[in-house]
């Protein structure tokens, strides 16, 4: 017994571990549900099989997945065995896996969402599904389309793009009343619209910014917690260029407002929950999506005028001047404010009348610096100021007067106010190595393409010390250079201010080289060995010497332009002068300030570079390189003149021939864009467009298609009955043309028989061009018929249904051409019928002869063209499925250019073809013609 026993329990451990009984039992379940007549067993068999899909994941995936996707295809009326089919699927290709489960490999859900992807119709499946109200249904559905997005995102994006209304049926989660399934949605959506523009472009088109509006106003703006995080989510996922555009036209940003009334929450002592920080930070990242720069400068430029409009940017002026705002929050406010008033002089002259909340009031401005220069704020905050800083002074020539202005001796600022150029100056000259580089920086941007600003700078004088004289700023800068105590920061940002200083003002360079010491300092650092940023130190010096070689005016005699040319030649190699200046460029550092207008870095020390420098320095490296070349050149031109002559013109001529060609080129890249620009706007129109079919074909389903084939049978049968009408016309001619040979040699007795003959023709050549345009009528009808079967299709286009329009005019022009030949026909034969000979006879029969050739040739033509549209058709499917083998990748973003990017390259290869169909349809039926 004992031993039974053991048995027994051996048994019973195999069952309950994963071992080959686990695999038996859902053999046996799966042959129960494929053989069962009975609802009921097939039901149970489901529900036996998703409680052993947890345990049992592997078995139930490899054995019942195929069984469970018939269940929803043929037991869809069923809501019980249909939901369990679906949170068995969910199991196997969910990543969740319960402690108590086996541990799998992470792969294996990803090989069950493949072979469940191997039928697009699985797919389509569950989005009509989705249609179903039952929530064990619909909640099932939901989780399971976010398990398979999880596991092949661009697969699922496919199949939910060519499914007609699929989008449609995503879209009604959002007004589902239950909650849970609302949230499951939005998550499904984000994970959709993820880095899918066609997607993104359909969703916004299905209403998405209002339902997401009103879910965000119904769950109460920033409070709302995890919902309003993912509404917004999901709302930045949509914020692509065209989305972009129809928000801001739809008077979405208005409705935006609502969102940071904080009056509650400004007090002191009242926390901000981790969530609603959280929502207020994304909220402010959808506002600089709007306005942020690498948009097109015209849709930067209207979002930034509505934002104004309806006080969103005075709501945000105020917040940043409020207390107990979060770090955080209200470093990311003023990022926002920074953007939303770069290149808007409307905006900039309102943000420098706003004041803080002090007695006396100061200017925001003013605020704001102070915080950019104290180094006991946090590093982001001090960067966010100096970037709104920076987006003050952008294009905006009075702000820059205005902060020079408080600099000069005459400054209409009060004694006792501090002012704006005390702070720069103050930050400037102070120990903290990042305040000297943000205040060296904000003086750049002040001074940035207004020369004669520059000028009035060097009237700037600064008290050095009791019982000092005063020195002028630049000679200031100059000493600080000398003295070399300095951080390597600290001289950078010398070197960069003073680069941008004297580019294009030959008065500061005269100045700047009456200090008769800092040339050769500056021969001295480009010639030392490069330590951690000494090679960038090198860099600037060398390009400070080119600008005082550019700008030279000539005034001062020990350093003109020559004189230093020859310094260069002599101490250094002119090559290695310019290869220290290009070496700045290549440094990582550069790179990235070059690309992002914002700071990047993470660490005060490692921020060495303006945006705004970085396209200053590259023009100042090209006209350095210039002019140093050019005096090489000159050298050597003078010392093989007569031998390189040739050589030198031939190259001239060469250069010109390459300027003319690449100005050609240049012009022919602008119509490319221009054209591309063109051909992208019009294929966001046909996504929609397209959209909208797929919704009507949807509609047109409930029609019946064998009414329509019934209908082209009866046709063909009509036509095949007008062809045997004309071969026994045909028969009768040949007897007549016959018989009236044999006349010719009788007496006129056979005239009335000929007159009776030809009137007999006329007739029948009367009933046939009824049946013509009685056949024209039919043909009009059956491509009305076919045009609505045609747009049935999945894959049609705009451009086929114009190929199908095109065809079917000019078949009915050459079906009235045709009418008009038997109307002339019939006219001749009334006219000739008392004079009718043989010869005339011949003629008319030859004449019916290629009517009834012309006849047959456009039903021929017919026929082509359906086979035409099928071709097409076949065409179209397949590069779908190439753009699936392919996984629909596509180039970059870079701006918007966007990439911009996966549904776009699709449509891009469906719609030239299509294009290209279109004209070989046409050029080949006005050949025939």
């Amino acid at each position: 017994m004992e031993y039974l026993s053991r048995g027994f329990k051996s048994v019973l451990g195999k069952v309950e571990n994963e071992g080959p009984s686990g695999a038996e039992t859902v053999d046996r379940l799966v042959d129960r549900i494929s053989s069962a007549t009975l609802l009921d067993d097939r039901r149970d068999a489901v529900r036996a099989i998703k409680s052993l899909s947890k345990k049992f994941r592997v078995e139930v995936g490899t054995s019942a997945m195929n069984v469970l996707i018939k269940v929803l295809h043929n037991d869809r009326t069923d809501s019980e065995i249909c939901g369990l089919a679906l949170e068995a699927l969910v199991t196997i290709m969910s990543n969740d896996v319960d402690e108590q489960s086996e541990v799998l490999n992470n792969d294996l859900p990803v090989q069950f969402t493949e072979i469940f992807l191997k039928d697009s119709d699985n797919v389509t499946c569950l989005l009509g599904l989705l249609e179903e109200y039952e929530f064990r249904i619909r909640w099932a559905t939901v989780r399971l389309l976010i398990a398979l997005l999880n596991n092949r995102t661009i697969q699922i994006q496919q199949c939910v793009l060519v499914s007609p209304l699929g989008v449609s049926r995503l879209m009604d989660l959002l007004s589902d009343s239950r909650e849970v399934i609302r949230n499951d949605g939005l998550t499904l959506l984000i994970l959709l619209t993820k880095g899918n523009a066609a997607i993104q472009k359909i969703v916004a088109f299905e209403n998405a910014f209002d339902r997401l509006l009103e879910v965000i106003s119904d769950e109460g703006y920033s409070n709302g917690g995890v919902i309003t995080e993912d509404c917004l989510i999901l709302m930045s996922n949509l914020f692509n260029a065209s989305n972009i555009n129809f928000f801001r036209e739809g008077s979405y940003i208005p409705r935006l407002v609502p969102f940071f009334d904080f009056s509650d929450y400004t007090e002191e002592g009242r926390t901000w929950s981790e969530l609603k920080v959280k929502n207020v930070l994304l909220m402010l990242q959808l506002i600089r999506t709007l306005v942020s720069p690498n948009n097109p400068p015209q849709s930067t430029q209207s979002s930034q005028k509505v934002i104004y409009h309806c006080n969103l940017l005075k709501i945000l002026c105020d917040l940043l001047m409020k207390t107990g705002i979060p770090a955080e929050i209200l470093t990311e406010t003023v990022n926002t404010v920074a953007e939303i008033i770069r290149g808007n002089q409307t905006n900039q002259a309102f943000f420098s009348v706003v004041d803080a909340p002090y007695t006396p009031p100061k200017p925001a401005i003013v605020v704001l610096l102070m915080s950019m220069i104290s180094d006991k704020q946090p590093f982001s905050l001090r960067c966010a100021v100096l970037y709104c800083f920076q987006c003050y002074l952008y294009k905006n020539p009075t702000g820059q007067s205005r902060v020079i202005s408080t600099l000069l001796p005459s400054g209409v600022a009060e004694a006792n106010h501090v002012t704006a150029g005390q702070l720069l100056c103050g930050g400037l000259f102070s120990n903290d190595s990042f305040s000297n580089w943000c205040a060296a920086m904000a003086l750049s941007h002040a001074l940035f393409r207004n020369k004669d600003l520059k000028e009035q700078l060097l009237r700037v004088q600064l008290a050095t010390g009791v019982g000092y004289q005063p020195v002028s700023l630049l000679q200031q800068c100059s000493n600080i250079l000398l003295n070399g105590g300095s951080s390597s920061q600290t001289r950078i940002a010398i070197l960069s201010l003073l680069c941008s200083w004297l580019t294009n003002c030959p008065i500061a360079v005269a100045h700047f080289l009456n200090n008769s010491a800092i040339i050769p300092f500056l021969f001295s650092c480009i010639e030392q060995p490069c330590e951690m940023h000494e090679s960038v130190i090198q860099g600037l010096s060398a390009v400070l010497v080119g600008v005082c070689i550019i700008y030279n005016d000539g005034n001062n005699e020990k350093f003109t332009s020559d004189s230093i040319k020859r310094l260069i030649t002599t101490r250094l190699d002119p090559e290695h002068f310019l290869t220290k200046i290009n070496d700045v460029s290549k440094s990582e550092l550069f790179t990235t300030a070059a690309k992002h207008t914002q700071i990047q870095e993470l660490k005060s020390d490692r921020v060495l570079f303006d945006h705004e420098f970085t396209k200053q320095f590259k023009k100042l490296e090209v006209s350095i390189s210039k002019s140093i070349s050019e005096d090489d050149d000159a050298d050597d031109k003078f010392k093989t003149s007569q031998t390189n002559e040739t050589v030198v013109m031939s190259y001239k001529i060469l250069i010109r021939e390459q300027d003319a060609e690449l100005g050609k080129l240049r012009t022919q890249c602008k119509e490319l864009q221009e054209n591309f620009n063109d051909a992208q706007r019009q294929l966001e129109r046909q996504a929609i467009e397209l959209v909208q079919i797929r919704n009507q074909v949807a509609i047109m389903k409930e029609y019946d298609p064998e009414s329509q084939k019934d209908t082209v049978h009866s046709l063909q049968d009509q036509i095949q009955e007008k062809e045997e009408l004309i071969k026994k016309l045909q028969q009768e001619l040949t007897y007549y043309s016959a018989h009236s040979l044999s006349a010719n040699v009788a007496a006129p007795l056979h005239n009335g028989h000929v007159e009776y003959e030809s009137e007999d023709l006329s007739i029948k050549v009367n009933l046939l061009e009824a049946e013509n345009s009685n056949l024209k009528q039919q043909m009009e009808k059956l491509q009305l018929s076919l045009s609505v079967m045609q747009a049935s299709l999945e894959a049609i286009t705009t451009n086929k249904q114009a190929a199908e329009e095109n065809s079917v005019t000019l078949l009915n022009k050459q079906i009235a051409s045709l009418v008009e030949e038997n109307n002339l026909l019939k006219t001749e034969c009334a006219r000739k019928e008392t004079t009718l000979n043989n010869n005339e006879i011949q003629d008319l029969r030859l004449k019916l002869e290629a009517k009834t050739s012309d006849y047959a040739q456009q039903r021929q033509d017919y026929e082509d063209l359906l086979v035409l549209l099928e071709d097409q058709d076949a065409k179209i499917k397949k590069y779908k499925t190439r753009l699936r083998e392919l996984g629909d990748t596509t180039a970059g973003d870079s701006s918007d250019e966007d990439d911009d990017e996966t549904i776009d390259s699709g449509i891009n290869m469906l719609m030239p073809d299509s294009n290209k169909n279109h004209k070989s349809l046409n050029v080949d039926l006005t050949d025939e013609e």
